[in-house]
């Protein structure tokens, strides 16, 4: 692979996006190679619909931890579920 990093070196400048970031490095995979990692890692599709002002917010916040809006969703609803999963489980055992 010509575009891995050399050294530690290189590891930072491609973690901070100074290097393999521009649309050079880019290419769009194939749907089914699409499907094949979204099975990999258990994802599925959805649609949604969300305020404009909710949708930039949630960029705004994503952005400030490094992560793109989408990736913050989930991670929001998955606390979400499991904080919730807790509570009913307390509930149960009381």
């Amino acid at each position: 692979m010509t575009n891995m990093p050399k050294s530690s070196d290189d590891t930072e400048l491609w973690e901070s996006g100074q290097l393999g970031a521009s649309e050079e490095h880019v290419r769009a995979v194939s749907k089914g190679k699409t499907k094949e990692i979204q099975d990999a890692l258990g994802l599925q599709p959805v649609t949604v619909r969300l305020q404009k002002e909710l949708v930039e917010q949630l960029k705004v916040l994503a952005k400030k931890d490094g992560l793109g809006y989408q990736p913050l969703i989930r991670h929001i609803l998955t606390r979400y579920v499991r904080d919730a999963q807790s509570e009913e489980s307390k509930r149960e055992s009381t």
